[in-house]
C-alpha cells in the first residue's frame, strides 16, 4: 500500500518536472513595474551626474596647467 503511494508520489513529481512552463511575465506586468522604472532613473540619473563630474574634474586639471595632482 505504501509502495503504491510512494510510486504515485514519484510518478506526479517526474510529470510535473517534464511538463513546459510558462515564461515568466515582463516587468512592466508586474507588481514591480514601478521599482525597476525608479531604478532604471536613477541608473540614468547617476550616468550623468559621471559625466558631469568627468567634465569638472577636465576643466580643473586644464585651469591647473594639466597637472595630475600627484605629488
Amino acid at each position: 500500500m505504501k509502495s503504491r503511494l510512494y510510486l504515485a508520489c514519484l510518478a506526479s513529481v517526474i510529470m510535473m518536472g517534464c511538463s513546459e512552463r510558462e515564461p515568466p511575465p515582463d516587468v512592466e506586468d508586474t507588481v514591480f513595474a514601478d521599482q525597476v522604472k525608479a531604478l532604471e532613473k536613477g541608473k540614468s540619473v547617476e550616468d550623468t551626474v559621471e559625466e558631469q563630474a568627468r567634465k569638472q574634474r577636465e576643466a580643473i586639471e586644464a585651469a591647473e596647467g594639466g597637472s595630475s595632482g600627484d605629488n
